[in-house]
């Protein structure tokens, strides 16, 4: 994307023009994407804002600029999760009452059950070569190397696979959203 590329290779004032326009075009869906996981405007407000920060650091390090909506929606979305987690931590730190605890724990166990559900789902229908890969890349937390060595095959072998898995799966999502 040209506003990613100007942003790197701009001067001061071109760099900071491109990034505000970048946020001007991308901020509403960032924004979207955190108020759907946090639903609490300052804590909207601040994911939005790592979010932003995260691109301002890593932007060189985007390998499909013209990708960019869905690179920021799946940082942003990452973060909301993590700090979602934060704060339920910090609830329950500050000692909720017994039931308000028991209400929360069955509605993130519910959540849990139905996301891992879809999760197996997703993952049965994979051929088993990509399966096996998703699992130990995204699940266990093995880095590429890591599966590479531990399933003999060139770590080429390894992203190129977890490419077409990620690709296959959201093919299927963009079949089932229709």
């Amino acid at each position: 994307m040209e506003l990613v590329e100007r942003f790197l290779t701009g001067e001061q004032g071109t760099a900071q023009d491109a990034f505000e326009a970048l946020v001007k075009r991308h901020g509403p869906m960032v924004h979207r994407v955190c108020w759907k996981i946090l639903k609490r405007c300052q804590d909207v407000e601040d994911a939005f804002q790592e979010t932003f920060l995260v691109l301002a650091r890593k932007a060189g390090t985007i390998h499909h600029r013209l990708s960019i909506a869905s690179w920021l929606r799946q940082v942003a979305q990452r973060i909301a999760i993590r700090m979602r987690a934060k704060i339920v931590r910090q609830h329950a730190q500050l000692r909720l009452t017994d039931d308000e605890v028991a209400l929360e724990e069955s509605k993130n166990s519910a959540a849990r059950n139905e996301l891992r559900s879809l999760l197996h789902a997703e993952l049965d229908r994979l051929p088993e070569e990509y399966r096996t890969l998703i699992v130990h890349c995204y699940l266990e937390g093995k880095t590429n190397e890591e599966a590479a060595r531990l399933l003999g095959c060139p770590v080429g072998t390894v992203k190129s696979r977890l490419w077409s898995a990620r690709g296959m799966i959201r093919e299927r999502q963009r079949v089932t959203c229709m």
